[in-house]
């Protein structure tokens, strides 16, 4: 396609012809991809974007069936050099269509056949080990999925630990709680979902003006022994003895920040992680845990829409970082201790996580860990590392346990819960649980929920020791 410049000379046009790239929403496609568009004629240019579109539609939109995950595979990769380091981060930078399982090392990916021969090629030809941990993800989802769609069609029954429980059992189950403890538990909602839905917790009081605890969970969708986990903690408080310590502070838990996206994981896409708003034409989701107003977007997250750590078009973009970050800092005078669940890879972190510079309170919030993650070994043998965030794992901006942080909250940590790493069953490596990344067996759900509620109770024990009063207006760090 041409036009007539005004020297009579023919000018071909290139895509995209109305769109100002120097603006444009979000990164749809990687630069040098782009770039290659623009080289284009307009036509061949269409062509090949909706080819593209087409192909990412799938990651976009998620799927009915696991039937897409034929073929699948989780390698895991354990680069030993700086340089090797460095050449698989700007791999997996240039390839954000790939799912990242676990960014600490080893790192942990799920691949296709086809992005599994390009990757091993790049990881053979600079010598970097891998190898296979997952063989047929493919079955070991539509296992867990066909399990997981008998709870949902059966009879009403207490909730137990020896399951995972879709989002309607869980907000039930809290419901109940409430009409048989009237005097100590009060469902709270914090606002609505992208799609509409309530953001439900409880809140559990045992004396008036206490110390706050709060507890976030799920707010990446796939990884279900968080939200299983949070479950475990209420029942553990309600049970509690009468001069136990968690019998000093005002709970407000929250089983599942991204209800939404949990959703998802149970009718359309075990793997799903986002939220599940739209972010632009088709694409859906954004990384939740990147999205809040603090140092966001700085390093460790995404601008490409498609991404699984895209941070969102802005700051607090999504309905349900907005709904916690305002229920935040109403609490946050009185909150002593913020408490994040995810997996995993079993480590116990604390901020910060935009920065590897250390906070002034480095050494005390190290100590604590510590002691913490003897507790969680003393319960079931199970080692959890420990230390700040960047520093133990990854830089990552835009983070909830760095914003509440930020404002004041002392203490502020994130158990990443079981497993450690997926590893093949042969039967040989005891001390391995799991073996299936997210895909955790129903069978750890409780033995995992319970370890990290004895490290919790350590840390409890600590917090205690902090002066009352209402906390600093202003984050000495900051």
């Amino acid at each position: 396609m041409d036009k007539k410049t005004h020297c009579g000379e023919r000018q071909r046009l290139t895509f995209p012809v109305a769109i100002n790239t120097s603006a444009r929403p979000p990164s749809l496609l990687p630069r040098k991809l782009w770039r290659t568009l623009r080289l284009l004629p307009l036509a061949a240019s269409m062509l090949f974007l909706t080819a593209v579109l087409a192909a990412l539609a799938v990651t976009a939109l998620g799927h009915t069936d696991t039937d897409h995950l034929a073929g699948h595979t989780v390698l895991q990769i354990t680069p030993s050099t700086q340089e090797q380091k460095s050449a698989l981060h700007e791999y997996l930078d240039k390839h954000p269509m790939l799912d990242l399982w676990r960014e600490g090392l080893p790192v942990e990916v799920s691949v296709s056949p086809e992005q599994r021969q390009e990757l091993v090629r790049f990881l053979d030809g600079r010598g970097i080990e891998h190898g296979e941990v997952i063989s047929d993800l493919h079955s070991l989802i539509k296992n867990q999925t066909l399990q997981a769609s008998l709870t949902l069609t059966a009879d009403d029954e207490p909730l137990n630990w020896k399951k995972y429980y879709p989002l309607e059992k869980i907000y039930k189950w809290m419901d109940d709680l409430q009409k048989n403890n009237p005097d100590t538990v009060r469902v709270h909602t914090i606002g609505k979902s992208y799609e509409g839905l309530d953001m439900k917790g409880v809140v559990i009081t045992f004396a008036p003006d206490q110390p706050v605890v709060m507890l976030e969970s799920g707010i990446h969708a796939r990884e279900w022994i968080a939200p299983a986990a949070a479950t475990y903690f209420i029942d553990r408080i309600l049970n509690s003895d009468e001069n136990d310590i968690v019998r000093k502070f005002e709970w407000h838990m929250f089983p599942c920040v991204n209800p939404d996206g949990y959703v998802y994981t149970w009718t359309k896409n075990r793997s799903w992680r986002k939220t599940r708003s739209t972010n632009w034409l088709i694409f859906k989701g954004v990384d939740a845990n990147r999205n809040w107003p603090f140092h966001w977007q700085d390093v460790g997250t995404n601008n490409i829409v498609y991404s699984e750590h895209y941070a969102g078009p802005h700051a607090e973009s999504e309905a349900e970082t907005s709904n916690l970050r305002k229920y935040v800092d109403i609490l946050a005078p009185r909150m002593r201790l913020y408490l994040a669940l995810h997996a995993y890879g079993q480590m116990l972190m604390f901020p910060w996580s935009y920065t590897k510079n250390p906070t002034t309170r480095h050494a005390h919030l190290n100590e604590i860990a510590a002691k913490a993650a003897e507790a969680v070994k003393a319960k079931n043998g199970v080692t959890y590392k420990y230390g700040g965030i960047a520093e133990t794992i990854y830089i990552a901006t835009g983070s909830s346990i760095d914003y509440v942080y930020s404002k004041c909250v002392p203490y502020t940590y994130v158990f990443e819960m079981r497993p450690e790493f997926s590893s093949k069953d042969t039967g040989e490596d005891a001390g391995n649980h799991g073996q299936q990344g997210f895909i955790l067996p129903d069978d750890q759900i409780e033995d995992t929920a319970a370890e990290v509620w004895a490290g919790t109770l350590v840390l409890l024990q600590e917090v205690d020791k902090y002066p009352s009063g209402n906390n600093p207006k202003l984050c000495p760090d900051l």
